[in-house]
């Protein structure tokens, strides 16, 4: 049985460092999350080419590599309460579903110190 998963999660992803990444090297990792936000800005503005190379990449059709790209939409957003909160709700899923032995909190594993140009 194949299923959509669509609705069965938050749909939120994240850029991660370690402690003594974040420490070291905060500005070459801002320095790549930019790079990251314009990449993705181009990708949106060239579909058809971000999507064949993205076929080729996972050996899926580009049709299919298209279709999953454009209803993905992904969008960069400020951590803020709201998005911790969402994430706070996913720890409390896995610790519910046996997948986390012991409550996270959520709050502790984010840093806002980021700017989205």
């Amino acid at each position: 049985m194949l299923v959509s998963g669509r609705g069965l999660w938050s749909g939120l992803s994240y850029l991660a460092a370690t402690d003594n990444a974040l420490a070291a090297r905060r500005a070459v990792l801002a320095d790549f999350l930019q790079r990251v936000v314009r990449a993705q800005a181009w990708s949106y503005q060239h579909v058809p080419e971000f999507s064949a190379t993205l076929a080729r990449i996972i050996g899926i059709s580009p049709e299919a590599a298209r279709l999953q790209f454009e209803r993905r939409h992904t969008q960069w957003q400020k951590i803020d309460e709201t998005v911790i909160a969402e994430q706070q709700r996913t720890a409390d899923f896995y610790l519910k579903s046996g997948l986390l032995k012991q409550r996270l909190d959520a709050r502790a594993t984010f840093d806002a110190g980021f700017a989205i140009a």
